[in-house]
């Protein structure tokens, strides 16, 4: 897991990263394939959105015949520079919206999985605010300060 923020790393870890880069500290695609023996990841995800570079840093990090999903949501019309030879070891770039989740399988199934324990929901709650604290709740977010927030009408 790669970011920008010391307090979402954390956070990763204790969800389950085994391994975690400060981007501000560290080039997170040499570190990655540092910590991969020079091979990169065979899943790798961007979940941002905002910038073109994580993007990009997606793939690099990805190693030969890797899967990279691009979960985040970026603006319309956010250019992304692929060289193509990075594309030549077979590597797959797909995108993803929501997921491929079938609500009437998959929702009963982590549904069971959070009440026994396995699906930490309640830990990523870190802020529950009221209507009109809305604007203040994606500041929050923004500037990383809570991992989410809960609208209480």
């Amino acid at each position: 897991m790669a970011d920008l923020l010391d307090n979402k790393l954390a956070m990763a870890k204790e969800f389950g990263a085994t391994h975690t880069v400060n981007s501000k500290r560290d080039d997170p695609v040499a570190k990655i394939k540092e910590l991969t023996g020079g091979k990169g990841v065979h899943y790798g995800f961007e979940a941002i959105g905002l910038v073109p570079e994580p993007f990009l840093q997606s793939i690099l990090c990805t190693r030969r015949r890797g899967i990279t999903t691009w979960v985040g949501h970026a603006p319309l019309k956010t250019p992304v520079t692929i060289d193509a030879r990075d594309l030549i070891l077979e590597k797959t770039v797909i995108g993803s919206m929501y997921g491929t989740a079938r609500p009437y399988v998959d929702f009963p199934r982590l549904l069971t999985l959070y009440k026994t324990g396995k699906l930490k929901l309640d830990e990523l709650i870190t802020k529950r605010v009221k209507l009109h604290e809305v604007n203040d709740a994606f500041d929050a977010l923004s500037k990383g300060l809570v991992a989410r927030s809960v609208i209480q009408y």
